[in-house]
């Protein structure tokens, strides 16, 4: 049995998770990726997706039109929210410090 199915979501929304992370790893194959339910309200499913990128608006450009069609022809609460992978946002942060004159560790 899958994580999803595991939690909860069902077959349709595994289904939709799958797709969307088929979509990514297709432009990002390094992505990583976990699910969620949303803080605000549990029956919607957050998939963060981890992409090695300096704007997470290229990711979101690339599912965004597949994710509405989830969510208003298929039903499915599914949002994906895309991150810069650890290592990046470390060395974004230290770009910014170190622009702004403070010392980085």
């Amino acid at each position: 049995m899958s994580a999803e199915l595991e939690h909860g979501y069902g077959r349709r929304m595994e289904s939709a998770l799958d797709e969307m992370r088929a979509l990514i790893l297709g432009r990002y194959p390094d992505a990583t990726f976990d699910t969620g339910p949303s803080q605000d309200d549990a029956t919607i499913v957050h998939l963060y997706a981890y992409v090695d990128v300096d704007d997470t608006d290229e990711v979101m450009d690339l599912v965004v039109d597949r994710m509405v069609d989830i969510q208003a022809e298929e039903g499915l609460p599914l949002f994906v929210i895309p991150l810069q992978t650890p290592a990046r946002a470390v060395a974004r942060w230290a770009e910014y410090e170190q622009r702004a004159g403070r010392p980085t560790p």
